[in-house]
């Protein structure tokens, strides 16, 4: 998957896609699926768009 652009609905389709992959397949609760998703969607495409991080 490429990164997408850096808007906000862009930014949340991305983290949530993550956050999604990581509850189902790696098992994770939603509340660590999400911070782990936090995490990753910041290192690849930066803070969330009109946040200031």
């Amino acid at each position: 998957m490429t990164a997408p652009g850096n808007d906000s609905e862009d930014w949340f389709a991305y983290f949530e896609e993550r956050a999604a992959i990581r509850e189902f397949e790696g098992g994770f609760d939603r509340a660590e699926a999400e911070r782990l998703a936090l995490e990753e969607t910041i290192a690849a495409i930066g803070p969330r768009p009109g946040t200031i991080h």
